[in-house]
C-alpha cells in the first residue's frame, strides 16, 4: 500500500509516537484520510532554541530533554543536509471532541506536551485524535521544502511512501489499554461540561 498524503508535526511529538510514549495527536480540525505518514517539522525548534527554558514550557518536564535532542537533529539534518526522515505512519482509529480544560489536565500523563501548552492551544475546544502508529521498514529520506517544514497541515509527499512491512509501535493490547483510558477520561470529564451547559 503506498500513502501520499503527510501529516505536518513537531519532530519530538512524532518520535515520542515512534516510541510509544503518546498515541493522540491534538487538533483543531479533522483528518484528510484515516492513514497518514508522519511528516517531521522544526520551526518551533527555531523559534526557542535561543531561550531552552521555553522547552520545559511546550513539553513535560520528564521530556523536554528528548524533546530538545530530536529537535536539534531533525534540524540539522534538514538545514544541513536538507532531507527529512520519514520513519512512521499513523492509523486514525477515533477522533473526541474536547471543551472542557479539566478534560487536558487529567489525560496529562498520555502525551509529552505540557498540560499548560495544550490547554492554550485548545482554549476554545480541539479535537483529541487517537493514532495507532507503525514503523517504517526503512527510513524514507525525502528533499524537504523550504521554511522549515512550513505552517501547512498537511503536504503532498514527492513520492508515494510503501508501508509494507511496516511493524505496530504498540502490541494491540497496549494500544487497546491506552485508548480504553484515554476515552474513559474524556468521557468522564466531558460529561461533566454537558451536564454543567444544560444547568
Amino acid at each position: 500500500m503506498l500513502l501520499s498524503v503527510g501529516l505536518k508535526e513537531w519532530s519530538a511529538i512524532i518520535e515520542a509516537i515512534g516510541t510509544g510514549e503518546q498515541s493522540v495527536l491534538v487538533r483543531r480540525y479533522g483528518p484528510k484520510q484515516n492513514d497518514l505518514v508522519l511528516y517531521p517539522t522544526f520551526n518551533y525548534y527555531l523559534s526557542v532554541k535561543t531561550r531552552p527554558q521555553l522547552f520545559d514550557e511546550l513539553f513535560r518536564t520528564d521530556f523536554s530533554v528528548a524533546a530538545r535532542k530530536s529537535a536539534e537533529e531533525t534540524t540539522e539534518r534538514a538545514t544541513k543536509d536538507y532531507f527529512v526522515d520519514l520513519k512512521y505512519f499513523v492509523q486514525v482509529q477515533e477522533i473526541l471532541s474536547v471543551s472542557n480544560p479539566k478534560t487536558w489536565k487529567a489525560l496529562s500523563s498520555y502525551f509529552v506536551w505540557s498540560p499548560d501548552h495544550v490547554a492554550q492551544y485548545a482554549a476554545t475546544g480541539a479535537l483529541l485524535w487517537l493514532v495507532r502508529a507503525f514503523k517504517l521498514p526503512s527510513p524514507v529520506v525525502l528533499g524537504r521544502p523550504g521554511g522549515g517544514g512550513g505552517s501547512v497541515n498537511f503536504c503532498t509527499l514527492p513520492n508515494p511512501v510503501d508501508i509494507e512491512g511496516a511493524q505496530p509501535v504498540m502490541t494491540e493490547a497496549a494500544y487497546s489499554e491506552y485508548s480504553k483510558a484515554v476515552k474513559e477520561i474524556v468521557d468522564k470529564n466531558e460529561k461533566v461540561t454537558q451536564t454543567r451547559n444544560h444547568d
